[in-house]
């Protein structure tokens, strides 16, 4: 078929792309809107694979959408005589707009797969996982060849957005023998197996068994040997295998160090040299299910480039709705509060995106003239409560001016002919700018809150009101238009408008006497990275200077496509830029898509800042009718609705916002490739390599002189070495905190403990890193004290008595205080012992604040439910 837009041609290899349900048809696109020519199966290849569509990865120039639900694609596969064992699909973006859906997969000797056996379900909980930004891919392996004369994909539910699902590439396999990247996939007898090569720096393999411990795949070794060239360039290398089975293996003759690490299952390694022939030799019978080699210790260094002069930190967007009438409604109380409190200081981020809605303090549009504000409404005590906080932990504020207009004030607040006037943008920008600036002044001088470091306005206004049910942002400024915004162009009438808007108010706040107290940041864009380079690019004009910090908005996004979205804003304009919005959502602790991955991907790319979305679960107040809180997305849930634990978020992001402080310095870390990774060349139709690390590291230099050090390690089959070069003093001592993967998020909240310390001598540092996921932080700051309660939430009857426990960690301090900090008519206490009044109504709640004495405001909170 012809990529149009390229002037190439690409060739495919599918018979069909055609919907058995409904006459509906596969909608194949180029990206210049034509439809490209499907061929049929034919061409060397034949026998090896076919192919339906094919992309120029990584810009995707072609695909089929699936449009409907029960969508089949089908196709010939009787010309592969060796039959099928590896199906591979690539999608378009990992997304939710694009992601994939589930589909059943089928093999048949009649007509029509349709009817064919069903040989494989693949269930998506959410997307396919990326591994560029621009592709997603699902691999499925059989362990027999699968014959027939029609291969069948029935695609079975929309997606989480009833989006499209858009497949950019289908291939099938015939390879009864590959080893990939140090991976060995194959199925013997007792015949002795040809020689591999196994071409690294690389990984172990990841071949699993079909031992629970391992998995599926594995070769059968009874009493002979697999030979392997190794032409590694290793540094103390080792050569590493896992197996099941009662036999013995031998490398070149010599024994392993051996280790069972399940039942009946084990690992060896050796110690090799490079470039030298190896033969693994069994006695008696195994299953081998993993080999590899990999360098004993992978070398970190930290250089002198500094990436972030003033880095921000990691932090995190609040909506300051807990105390307003819908999550008041709902039953969100005091108590509740304070122990949103304790987990708020206990994490620290450092910066908030706090939320503001001017309708909080308007009274009515006269007033609003006539410059009279209520800022004592019962809405802005609310946003106080969380004022106090973050003055009180040290947080510093991004204060978001402008999101949401009420319905009460949209009839003269919003301008009139925008299609949602709850998303308008301010219609009068003067009488804005003089609202913001009186409140700015309210807020910074008369009631102390000089940790507001940083304004902003509205909420990704970069994209164009046209008609569509896709997101059309917070800042509507003109009706509907026929077309949107070509890609990579600005949505003029709207930057300009924003542009006037953050002037006018900055002219206001200078006026008012408070300029030098208040970074502008802006204009919270997100898109893509051709959309947020044409908004940095305007705002990084000659002569301009209105906006301080450049923030933009981005989802699930790799490693790659951090990278590209980096270099994009690099070519583009030289302001500094935060990501004030970022999420990977609870369920993605891996190493390919996570928040820790995401953290540490804006960190190398000189980011300087970054902002979770959300700190915690809220119900919106209106004119929204909708809660945001779920397992997803926040660190935790609001506790009226799940008061039992935090999400696995907190443990990903814990430690950067407690150890890396506000304008701290970013440095950039050298990391070697040390693992291959498969990738599939669709001009070639081959697969190949590319050679990666299994680590990610940043490092920081604190305001106080101290340093931090993260390590991020993929999952591996072996206990990872890791030496760190690092400018500092021979014996400074630097403490070790690491989180993986699995912890209790039924517990209360706490931050990982100190591990053990470890000692610079020489510029560097060595250490041991665990087999599994894991981020370890290495830093010369004293471990935070904690005081942590056994328990969340404890319920009793009136009358009822509870002794409080409680666990400390990393501290010598062992005075601990304890007092009644909301419910004073429902508990007394005495010591650490709570006691309800007889006179207590169920389900009335109180709380008592557990204070560590050593002077740094180190606490916890209980909660008390009267049951």
């Amino acid at each position: 078929m012809k990529a149009t837009n390229q002037s190439k041609e690409i060739i495919g290899y599918a018979l069909s792309a055609t919907s058995l349900l409904n006459g509906k048809k596969a909608v194949c696109r180029n990206a210049d809107g034509s439809t490209p020519v499907i061929k049929g199966l034919g061409g060397s290849k034949r026998d090896e694979r076919f192919i339906n569509i094919i992309t120029d990865e990584p810009n995707i120039t072609s695909h089929i959408d699936i449009l409907s639900d029960n969508f089949t694609l089908e196709f010939d596969i009787s010309n592969v005589a060796e039959g099928i064992d590896r199906i591979v699909l690539l999608g378009f973006d990992g997304s939710a707009e694009y992601s994939i859906r589930d589909f059943d997969l089928y093999f048949s000797d009649k007509s029509s797969a349709f009817y064919g056996d069903l040989v494989y379900s693949y269930h998506c909980d959410t997307a396919f996982t990326p591994k560029t930004r621009s592709t997603c891919d699902v691999m499925i392996s059989f362990d027999e060849p699968i014959k027939g004369k029609r291969l069948g994909f029935r695609f079975l539910k929309p997606n989480p957005t009833d989006s499209v699902a858009r497949i950019a590439f289908i291939g099938a396999y015939s390879q009864r023998y590959e080893l990939t990247h140090g991976i060995l996939k194959a199925k013997t007898g007792k015949n002795v197996l040809k020689t591999y090569e196994i071409d690294l720096p690389a990984d172990y393999a990841e071949v699993l068994t079909d031992n629970e411990a391992f998995g599926g795949n594995y070769i059968t070794l009874d009493n002979n040997s697999v030979d392997f060239l190794c032409r590694a360039h290793l540094n103390d290398g080792v050569f590493f295998a896992a197996y099941s089975g009662e036999g013995k293996l031998l490398l070149n003759g010599a024994e392993p160090q051996t280790e069972q690490v399940a039942d009946n299952c084990f690992t060896a390694k050796w110690s090799i040299a490079e470039n030298k022939p190896h033969s693994l030799a069994v006695k008696g019978k195994i299953r081998l299910s993993e080999i590899g080699v990999y360098d004993s210790a992978t070398e970190i260094t930290v250089t002198d480039t500094v990436l972030s002069n003033d880095f921000y930190g990691i932090g995190a967007c609040v909506l300051p709705m807990a105390f307003m009438d819908r999550s008041a409604a709902e039953g969100y109380n005091e108590a509740y509060w304070q122990k949103e409190k304790s987990r708020t200081n206990l994490c620290r981020p450092t910066v908030v995106r706090l939320w503001f809605q001017p309708d909080w303090f308007i009274i009515d549009e006269a007033a609003y003239y006539r410059h009279e504000y209520d800022f004592n409404s019962e809405r802005m005590k609310g946003v106080y409560k969380y004022l106090d906080l973050y003055k009180e932990s040290g947080v510093e504020v991004e204060m978001n001016y402008g999101w949401k207009v009420a319905p009460e004030n949209q009839g003269w607040f919003s301008i009139q002919d925008v299609r949602a006037k709850a998303e308008s943008a301010p219609a009068d920008l003067d009488e804005f700018a003089y609202s913001c600036a009186e409140f700015m002044y309210e807020l910074i001088v008369n009631r102390g809150y000089t940790n507001i470091k940083y304004l902003s306005f509205y909420n990704e206004p970069c994209t164009r009101d046209v008609e569509t049910p896709n997101w059309i942002g917070d800042f509507l400024v003109i009706p509907p238009l026929d077309k949107p915004t070509p890609n990579g162009e600005l949505a003029r009438e709207k930057f300009y408008y924003w542009h006037e808007m953050a002037a006018k108010a900055k002219a206001a706040i200078c006026r008012k006497g408070i300029g030098g107290k208040l970074q502008i940041w802006g204009a919270e864009c997100a898109g893509t990275d051709e959309m947020l380079a044409a908004w940095l690019n305007a705002f990084d004009r000659p002569g301009d200077s209105l906006i301080d910090v450049y923030t933009i908005h981005t989802y699930y996004n790799n490693e790659t496509g951090i990278d590209k979205m980096g270099a994009a804003l690099k070519k583009a304009g030289n302001i500094p830029v935060c990501a004030t919005e970022f999420a990977a959502s609870a369920a993605g602790k891996q190493w390919g898509l996570s928040n820790i991955q995401m953290a540490m991907s804006f960190i190398k790319n000189g980011f300087c800042g970054a902002f979770l979305w959300l700190l915690s679960g809220i119900t919106l107040a209106a004119p929204a009718t909708f809660s945001i809180d779920s397992d997803d997305n926040n660190m935790w849930r609001s506790p009226h609705i799940k008061p039992r634990g935090v999400n696995s978020i907190f443990y990903e992001l814990c430690l950067f916002m407690r150890y890396v402080p506000v304008h701290s310095k970013s440095f950039e870390v050298t990391v070697p490739p040390n693992k291959a990774v498969p990738c599939f060349d669709t001009k070639s139709l081959e697969w190949s390599k590319r050679y990666e690390s299994n680590m990610r590291a940043a490092a920081f230099k604190l305001p106080n002189g101290e340093y931090a050090v993260f390590v991020e390690a993929d999952k591996t089959g072996y206990e990872k070495a890791v030496k760190i070069n690092i400018p500092v003093k021979d014996g400074t001592v630097f403490y070790k905190m690491s989180v993986g993967d699995e912890n209790d998020l039924t517990a209360p909240a706490r931050l990982p403990e100190c591990r053990g310390t470890v000692t610079a001598e020489s510029g560097a540092f060595t250490d041991k890193l665990e087999s599994g996921h894991t981020l370890t932080l290495y830093t010369t700051v004293k471990p935070y004290e904690q005081i942590i309660c056994t328990e969340d939430i404890v319920e009793l009857t009136a009358g009822g008595e509870y002794e409080i426990s409680y666990s400390l960690y990393d501290t010598n301090e062992s005075r601990v205080s304890f007092a009644v900090s909301s419910g004073e008519n429902v508990i007394t206490l005495k010591g650490n012992t709570v006691k309800v009044f007889e006179s207590a109504a169920a389900g009335s709640m109180a709380s008592v604040k557990l204070t560590l004495e050593n002077g740094k405001n180190t606490y916890d909170t209980l909660l008390i439910k009267v049951v």
